[in-house]
């Protein structure tokens, strides 16, 4: 695990009087190791791998957290579990794009999501939350194959 994405971590948890345990140590570890996005089966598995002693009640209340302090990221597919994955920079969440043909989950840009949130804030006084927002349409690869 990278030094910094450590420290990040540490700071955040004791900010909260929370303490960096193993369990917390590995899901971190596993996350870092994976730049995919993970379901919370697949990270429990992962984390089998390499802290075989971590029960997978702990994965889960250390995903709970970490989404609680914006360190992870967690988005509801179309269709599928819930995926988590690290926020690359702590409480910047993006939205997520998903391919309705082949599934594939992509990282928008943060800020693509501005103007409409802006939009909603002024004409309906409701303040859009987009983090968790998976956009559904079809990726470059299925869009060319289809052409």
């Amino acid at each position: 695990m990278s030094t910094s994405t450590l420290d990040r971590l540490t700071a955040a948890l004791h900010a909260r009087g929370e303490r960096l345990t193993p369990a917390r140590i590995a899901v971190l570890g596993v996350l870092e190791a994976h730049s995919e996005h993970l379901s919370a089966e697949q990270i429990v598995d992962l984390v089998a791998e390499t802290a075989p002693d971590v029960h997978r009640a702990s994965v889960h209340r250390a995903l709970d957290l970490f989404s609680r302090l914006q360190i992870v990221q967690h988005l509801h597919p179309s269709h599928g579990p819930t995926l988590y994955h690290l926020i690359e920079d702590t409480g910047h969440a993006h939205v997520h794009g998903q391919c309705r043909r082949c599934g594939l989950i992509i990282d928008l840009p943060g800020a693509i999501m501005d103007d409409l949130a802006a939009a909603l804030l002024a004409q309906a006084g409701f303040e859009l939350h987009a983090g968790h927002a998976t956009l559904s349409g079809v990726c470059r690869d299925c869009r060319n194959r289809a052409g």
